[in-house]
């Protein structure tokens, strides 16, 4: 699309000398030369003046709105192209075809498996620690889960007639990928990311989960620590901030977990205090929240958060809880007759 606007450039008149005018009667004779005319009736608003800077502005929004029609057609014409290669696509494929855009050749590319190939999934390992994984033969491709690590609760120091309410810790980020075959090697490097752990007893932070990863092929952070608290006598009053969560990263799927409920003082009482919960991830659970003093309660499954401590009225410090270790999962497809 060509541009629909010639842009103009306006310039401001220059006078040689200060303005003056010739008054002409009614038969275009000059009876008064080098009159200064001014305005005898008040202004009741002053207008805004018409210079070059002014509609030289206007000029500017009119070309840029013109250059934003441009690219807009440029892009529609792009789609349209797209969806007719597309149709062409989809005129030609018969039943079982699988469609893609490979956005290198730029064109939709067909797929299908060769007649005589089968693919099953012939295997699924978990790992839940350290480990080296191993590739089958007539391996297809893989699709890897990767779960960080939760972070460690918060927690609170206790002091009579105060209350204290730690943050639970955050969930571990999660990476999802096919990798084919061809893009893997003989072997790979499995990370399982280590727990984070609780906030010692005190006004002491959770620790972050670790990061987990596949190889070089994707990988997930873990959940920072929840925070811990000191004990305070006024009411009304927010916890310690809950941890936050990891993401993964070079995933077809890179995601966070749910960060856990922050924890809250209504009284001085346990029928008013709540702690921060642990955050859930896609596998796991995070810690509950406490509604007495004690000890964050501990999370369960996979990189979920430890959940924060809780003291009321009390002499006696509270830990939070650990959060729990990472995972990584991966997803066997091999060739079969």
């Amino acid at each position: 699309m060509a541009k629909k606007y010639t842009k103009q450039t306006w310039v401001d008149e220059e006078l040689a000398e200060d303005a003056s005018y010739e008054i002409i009667d009614d038969n275009e004779e000059v009876f008064c030369e080098h009159a200064e005319i001014t305005l005898a009736t008040d202004v009741a608003v002053a207008g805004s003046p018409v210079n070059a800077e002014r509609m030289n502005h206007i000029e500017d929004g009119i070309d840029d709105v013109d250059d934003a029609l441009v690219a807009a057609e440029s892009a529609i014409d792009d789609l349209e192209a797209a969806i007719d290669e597309l149709e062409v696509a989809i005129t030609d494929a018969t039943d079982g075809d699988i469609l893609s855009y490979d956005s290198v050749e730029e064109k939709w590319v067909n797929n299908q498996l060769p007649p005589d190939m089968k693919i099953a999934l012939s295997a699924i390992r978990i790992y839940k620690s350290n480990d080296t994984w191993t590739k089958p033969e007539n391996l297809h491709h893989i699709i890897v889960e990767v779960l960080g690590a939760g972070g460690g609760g918060g927690g609170v120091v206790a002091e009579s007639g105060k209350v204290a309410v730690a943050g639970g810790g955050g969930p571990g980020g999660y990476s999802k990928k096919r990798i084919d075959a061809a893009d893997l090697g003989s072997t790979e490097t499995v990370t399982v990311g280590s727990k984070g752990a609780k906030g010692a007893a005190g006004n002491n932070n959770g620790s972050v989960g670790e990061t987990s990863s596949f190889g070089s092929h994707c990988s997930a952070t873990g959940g920072s620590g929840g925070y811990g608290q000191a004990a305070f006598s006024t009411v009304a009053r927010r916890g310690g901030a809950c941890g936050t969560s990891g993401i993964g990263s070079d995933g077809d799927i890179n995601a966070a977990g749910a960060v856990g409920p922050v924890g809250s003082c209504l009284n001085l009482t346990t029928s008013g205090v709540i702690s921060g919960g642990g955050g859930n991830s896609l596998y796991g659970a995070g810690g509950n929240q406490r509604t007495s003093e004690g000890a964050g309660n501990d999370g369960s499954g996979y990189g979920a958060g430890g959940g924060g401590a809780c003291s009321v009225d009390s002499t006696t410090n509270f830990a939070g809880a650990d959060g729990t270790d990472g995972l990584v999962i991966v997803w066997e497809y091999t060739e079969v007759e």
